[in-house]
């Protein structure tokens, strides 16, 4: 059985200096796969990016840790502080205020033109709320999109799209190339996903990550020369989640029935013209035809009057002189 790999970077659009890293581990070999963060500075650098790489594939990394929410405040007030951005206390998160932002974040997502080949989450909320879980185990059902693995649920595997093994290590440290390439080397068959976190550093990572040089290291362990000849002696085959084929449809919960219909419309039918019938072109044309018939009569009239009012001007005008 052939040995599948997606190598995924982590917080696409987080800053345009993660931005740069990711896109230039994929272009060294080795990124297979990203996902974006709709609220960062660094998406609308993202977006770009991922327009000019089509062969990246781009999934929707879910956030409700860093920044402010793309719903409104009020919205969302189980999520947010009283200054509006995103608290962190998961203690008060509701199901429904975490629906509400998850439909934000996927509608501005898809407003770019891009659709998400995956989803997963910021700080792996999906895998330590069961709220967060069910959100994105609903829109992943109900959509067709796959979905990070959650290792400690294995029941669920077979209602959603998703790969068959996850790897949720770093490689920020001295010997993260060769850790990377034990992972290589003991790759079971079947489709494994690796998360990564290439990228540099900048004002906006130190602004919101307390993660900074671990991402840089990891960088170049993703665009160094040996994990790409690893993968081609192993004859591990890189892909993306757009490789998951698609399982049965099987029931699912009620979040995103409503509000999907508005996130993805049907088209809106068009009104029917009634063609003209060969009857009433031919009247109309019959009209138009005793318009002009009778625009030359009045002329021909006119004429007539003209030529007459002449002679007689010029019968009293030879009287008057004889």
């Amino acid at each position: 059985m052939t040995k599948y790999l997606i190598i995924n970077a982590d917080d696409f659009g987080l800053s345009q200096s993660i931005n740069q890293g990711i896109i230039e581990a994929h272009h060294a070999g080795t990124v297979s796969s990203t996902t974006l963060m709709c609220n960062m500075p660094g998406f609308e650098d993202a977006v770009t990016l991922a327009k000019a790489t089509p062969s990246l594939g781009v999934g929707l990394h879910f956030n409700l840790t860093y920044g402010k929410p793309l719903a409104h405040k009020q919205q969302v007030a189980s999520l947010v502080n009283p200054k509006g951005v995103f608290s962190k206390d998961r203690s008060k998160w509701t199901e429904a205020h975490i629906v509400t932002e998850l439909e934000a974040q996927f509608k501005r997502f898809i407003a770019t033109g891009l659709y998400p080949t995956h989803l997963d989450s910021h700080h792996h909320i999906h895998i330590d709320s069961e709220l967060v879980y069910h959100a994105l185990k609903d829109l992943s059902i109900r959509l067709q999109i796959p979905m990070r693995l959650h290792p400690l649920i294995i029941e669920d595997r077979q209602i959603f799209r998703s790969s068959d093994y996850l790897i949720l290590d770093t490689y920020d440290t001295e010997d993260g190339i060769d850790r990377l390439i034990r992972h290589l080397e003991h790759l079971p068959d079947g489709i494994t996903e690796l998360m990564c976190h290439p990228g540099y550093v900048d004002e906006d990572v130190r602004a919101y990550s307390v993660w900074t040089d671990g991402r840089a290291m990891e960088h170049n362990v993703f665009t160094n020369q040996r994990i790409v000849e690893k993968l081609s002696e192993l004859d591990i085959q890189l892909v993306n989640f757009g490789f998951i084929p698609e399982p049965e449809k099987p029931e699912c919960s009620e979040p995103f029935e409503q509000t999907l219909a508005e996130v993805i419309p049907q088209p809106i039918p068009q009104p029917i013209r009634k063609r003209k019938t060969k009857k009433k072109m031919v009247n109309r044309r019959k009209k138009r035809g005793i318009r002009v018939l009778n625009k030359v009569k009045v002329m021909k009239l006119k004429k007539k009057i003209i030529l007459k009012k002449k002679k007689r001007y010029t019968k009293l005008s030879s009287k008057k002189v004889s």
